[in-house]
């Protein structure tokens, strides 16, 4: 009945209203699905391009389920078809089996039509929804969240008493203070800590071109709050939540490594948990982790989060690495040693080239 009545097509730049009501309106819907991202991504990516599918009612004239996919070029990595690059949260946003097996005809044709040597489809609450014998599953990354059905002080005390709660504690007694970003050049503040702990970390910095396209198209809006933990006057943590629906994520958290002792991650989460709350959001999530990195995961858990698995779809079935996250290739690790190496302007040069070609 479905396909009798409804028809798949390309959405055009005219249509790009109607989809944004759509994604506001579905349960699955997320920030990463607006045409605003797509600008976003456009606006930072030369090799990135944004596409909408969606399934068609003639009879209502309406959108009843979608999915965004980007194509990926690049010599060095292959190209690819992904459902949303750069972002926790991009899944299909279907309400039956059917739908997805209408949608993924398009997406082949345009795999073949784009020689992409693979599909990739990222989800998390659609996943079960997803039905189609063609496409292999990853189940490797992982989602912490925390449900905000109660006031955050309650909350606290299922946090872990150490590592938490003793921690928040001790910044508020340390004199950290927060300052919400109003302007680029808390924005600048924000990605200075943003490239520290990506040297620290030996992975090349995101390029500042798409945080700052992130503030020129989202940061008068109320889908964007940057947050700063000073200490002093100097800050020394910082992070991006990103807002829409029921949901808050906490992204590119970062620090300078200085005052740790003082709890300054800790603070900086516990202050967005506490916004989240106050603004009406229902989740409050941690964004992916990979289980590869068991010191992010412990932290994550610590803070009396639900664990839930996101899993992603790939086409063709043999995708060897790529199902079981990228610290495992060779590529990765050649890229983190000449990250962990290169001096402060190679290294932002450095993430110039590599996000070239990573999405």
């Amino acid at each position: 009945m479905i396909r009798e009545m409804k028809c798949v097509v390309w959405l055009k730049p005219e249509q790009m209203s109607k989809w944004d009501a759509f994604v506001g309106n579905h349960p699955f819907g997320w920030i990463s699905h607006l045409s605003s991202w797509k600008k976003v991504l456009e606006m930072s990516f030369k090799h990135i391009k944004g596409h909408f599918l969606a399934i068609w009612d003639d009879d209502t004239n309406s959108i009843v389920a979608g999915l965004p996919i980007y194509t990926v070029r690049s010599w060095l990595t292959g190209s690819r078809l992904v459902s949303v690059p750069f972002i926790t949260h991009g899944e299909a946003l279907i309400s039956s089996p059917e739908h997805m097996e209408m949608l993924l005809p398009p997406i082949f044709d345009l795999y073949k039509k784009t020689k992409a040597s693979y599909i990739e489809l990222n989800t998390w609450r659609s996943t079960p929804l997803i039905q189609e014998p063609q496409l292999q599953i990853s189940r490797f990354y992982r989602h912490h969240y925390i449900t905000l059905d109660r006031d955050p002080e309650e909350l606290k005390k299922t946090f872990h008493k150490s590592s938490i709660q003793r921690k928040i504690s001790r910044a508020i007694k340390g004199e950290l203070q927060l300052k919400l970003g109003e302007d680029e050049k808390d924005l600048c503040s924000f990605y200075d800590i943003f490239s520290q702990t990506r040297k620290r970390l030996g992975l090349p910095p995101i390029p500042y071109k798409f945080f700052l396209s992130f503030w020129q198209v989202l940061g008068s809006t109320s889908l964007m709050t940057v947050l700063l933990v000073a200490h002093r006057g100097q800050y020394v943590a910082s992070s991006i939540l990103l807002k829409f629906g029921e949901m808050v994520v906490s992204e590119f958290n970062c620090d300078t490594g200085k005052f740790r002792n003082l709890g300054a991650n800790q603070f900086c989460d516990w202050e967005a948990i506490k916004l989240a709350y106050r603004e009406g959001y229902k989740i409050f999530s941690f964004g992916r982790t990979s289980p590869n990195n068991k010191g992010l995961m412990t932290h994550k858990a610590r803070w009396g989060t639900t664990v839930d698995d996101f899993s992603t779809f790939f086409y063709p079935g043999s995708f060897g690495e790529r199902s079981v996250g990228n610290e495992s290739s060779w590529k990765y690790r050649l890229i983190a040693k000449m990250s962990e190496k290169a001096p402060g302007e190679l290294f932002q040069i450095l993430g110039k080239l590599v996000y070239r070609h990573m999405g």
